[in-house]
């Protein structure tokens, strides 16, 4: 049940979860009256499975009948026995969708996880997938207790069905619901108009399933080649799911059909399926066969003015579509853009040449080829103009302002010749790039207003002007104007890339703001358990990447961010935060203050003097020609000497020392010393 459930998920998704008012459905067939009811909404249907509907039988106004007994559904005891199965489904579906309390809880939790279902969204899913399936067959109706057969039925007699749910307000339309009837008036309903488009070795059938939706859900489609079966296209109704949309183009049901061949004639046939499990036995079908058909413009070849006025025009279109050609349209403007209207028609299939009088000063001409099915291919159009060749003037004063809203306002001197037919204005980002045409025909007075786009890095447009006449001779441009977009965009902040502790400062790098507009960089610091900021630096000229604050207590933290304005003002966004910390300056520290004594030629003593309070280590390096200078002892204080017993007297030492203090600064190294005796 979980697949066949599933595969109504978008059908679900479409249908509206609360109805207002309950439907009844009728169709007359073989002498009796089948009668098919949908509850207003799945709370209704699920009161209604416990309490059921009575149906009221009306002849020419009296009421004639009651059903004995509330209509209910089929108890779930039927269910094993119940083997009917229509388009894959099986009765037992409608049962267990009936009678879900019933099933086995795996097989819900299979179906409707707790972790998506909720009681009523399962609920709506299981009345939405019941009203789908029960169009399949009348017995899915009888099974859901949602219909009713009257065999007992005169002809030509007025009747009408009242159906009625137990236990609910009759005249509320939501619980009660008629329909009325005669056979000598009933009819099925008509078919939807079927149309289809031939192209090579394809088809594609449409119809609109808007005006039938009252009496038909789904449709069958069949295929014949030439006079051969007729053969079922497809296994499942094809069903549009969008009838219920607003928009009248997701009526439409499309169905493109790829053909073996282009010479075989094929029918194709459409059914409806009626909300009661049957299918129509009329049709709708159209016939046709593939074709290449033209599959490209004509174009036009020659068009040479004449003495006369006239212009000759000569047109090709490729020989292996020729045959599908109807008849030919020429077509004429005055402008490029158009309207065109019909200059004439040719008849002839075989013609490629005309001669036509040329009506305006400046006249477009175009040839379009009509098909055997009437569908039109224009070439594109071609100009004729009199000999007339001198352009209007060059547009002069161009000025223009751009306010804080965006919008352009442009102004030039006006051109007064007999011919003048107006301005394009072109534009730019940059005078490098492609200009741009922003309207439409020609401007006919020496004004241009439009909004642009200000929120952008680009603070120039560049505007230019062409002055065109009637034969469409173009002025060369006007002079360039530039006009700055007002500035909105605050410019990007800077970037800290390091900061660096030294003794008693604090050495301070960053990329600068990308945005070319900046005239002013300031620096704040704040120490970090304070709050506010304090701008210790400002560039308005140069403005540097890199600062080194000296003004610090070694040992503090420092909070330190940067800020840039544009030349409109605008301040950016500060930049991300970066802390330092100066270091104490020990550069005072009397380092030198040690001695290298030689006590013997294989013993050399290295001692220090100075204080010992702020040490934490003496580092003493030794170097010796001809090798690499290493580090011999490192002393920890009180300690202030070390004896070097490993001497040779054929080789040269010297040594030196350096300074690892308490708070983790290293010194500068010491002079080299050489030993010296005692």
């Amino acid at each position: 049940m979980r697949n066949l459930i599933y595969c109504l998920l978008i059908l679900m998704m479409s249908s509206p979860l609360i109805g207002q008012e309950m439907d009844v459905k009728l169709k007359y067939e073989d002498g009796m009256v089948f009668l098919r009811w949908t509850p207003a909404n799945s709370v209704a249907w699920e009161d209604a499975n416990r309490t059921g509907y009575i149906v009221e039988k009306y002849e020419n106004g009296v009421l004639v009948g009651t059903t004995d007994q509330a209509i209910l559904p089929a108890p779930w005891s039927e269910k094993d026995s119940d083997f009917k199965v229509t388009m894959d489904v099986p009765a037992t579906v409608i049962y267990s969708l009936i009678h879900i309390d019933l099933v086995d809880p795996e097989f819900i939790e299979e179906s409707y996880p707790k972790s998506e279902y909720s009681e009523d969204r399962m609920r709506e899913d299981r009345f939405t997938a019941l009203k789908f399936y029960m169009n399949y067959d009348f017995h899915f109706i009888d099974i859901a207790g949602l219909g009713f057969l009257d065999k007992e039925v005169k002809p030509n007699t007025d009747y009408r069905y009242v159906v009625k749910h137990v236990g609910r307000d009759a005249s509320d339309k939501r619980y009660s619901s008629s329909i009325s009837f005669n056979s000598n008036s009933y009819a099925l309903g008509e078919l939807p108009k079927l149309d289809a488009e031939w192209t090579n070795r394809r088809s594609v059938l449409t119809w609109n399933s808007k005006n039938v939706k009252e009496d038909y859900w789904g449709f069958r489609m069949t295929i014949t080649e030439d006079d051969g079966p007729e053969i079922l296209q497809d296994s499942t109704p094809i069903v549009n799911i969008y009838d219920d949309s607003d928009d009248e183009e997701m009526h439409i049901i499309e169905k493109e059909i790829l053909l073996k061949d282009n010479d075989i004639e094929y029918t194709f046939k459409v059914y409806a399926f009626d909300y009661f499990g049957g299918i129509t036995e009329q049709y709708e079908q159209i016939k046709g066969k593939g074709r290449v058909g033209i599959g490209m413009s004509p174009t036009i070849t020659e068009s040479a003015q004449l003495k006369t006025n006239e212009v000759r025009l000569r047109w090709k279109l490729l020989d292996k579509f020729s045959k599908h050609v109807d008849k030919w349209h020429i077509y004429k403007s005055e402008t490029y853009e158009g309207p065109y209207e019909l200059d004439s028609t040719i008849l002839d299939p075989a013609v490629r040449m005309a001669v036509r009088p040329i009506p305006y000063p400046t006249t477009y001409f175009l040839i379009a080829v009509e098909d055997d099915q009437g569908t039109e291919l224009e070439s594109f159009p071609q100009m004729v103009i009199n000999l007339d060749t001198i352009p209007p003037a060059i547009p002069i004063n161009l000025v223009g302002d751009i306010d804080s809203a965006g919008i352009v306002s442009l102004s030039w001197s006006q051109n007064d010749e007999r011919d003048f037919l107006g301005y394009k204005v072109f534009f730019a980002n940059d005078t490098t790039d492609t200009w741009g045409l922003p309207h439409k025909g020609h401007l006919k007075e020496a004004t241009y207003s439009d909004t642009i786009n200000i929120r952008t890095i680009q603070e120039e447009i560049f505007f230019k002007i062409t002055a065109v006449d009637r034969r469409n001779n173009r002025s060369p441009f006007s002079k360039i104007l530039t006009l700055k977009r007002p500035d909105v965009l605050a410019p990007v902040e800077p970037n800290f890339t390091s900061a660096y502790s030294l003794p008693g400062k604090v050495d301070l790098r960053w990329d600068r703001s990308i945005s070319e507009d900046v005239v002013k960089q300031s620096l704040y610091r704040r120490e970090m358990r304070e709050k506010g900021w304090k701008e210790i630096k400002t560039w308005t000229e140069s403005i540097d990447a890199y600062f080194v604050d000296s003004l610090l207590i070694p040992n503090r933290k420092y909070v330190y961010l940067l800020r840039v304005t544009d030349d409109a003002g605008l301040m950016s966004e500060p930049s991300e935060p970066i802390t330092g910390m100066a270091l104490v300056d020990h550069s005072d520290f009397p380092i030198n203050n040690f001695t290298v004594t030689s006590l013997s030629n294989k013993k050399t003593e290295i001692s220090y003097n100075f204080p010992t309070d702020e040490i934490f280590e003496v580092w003493i390096y030794k170097k010796t020609e001809g090798a690499e200078t290493r580090i011999l002892r490192k002393l920890e204080p009180p300690k202030n000497s070390f004896t070097d017993q490993n001497i040779k007297e054929e080789e040269s030492y010297s040594y030196f020392i350096q300074i690892v203090f308490n708070d983790g600064v290293k010194s500068e190294y010491s002079t080299t010393k050489t030993p010296s005796r005692l």
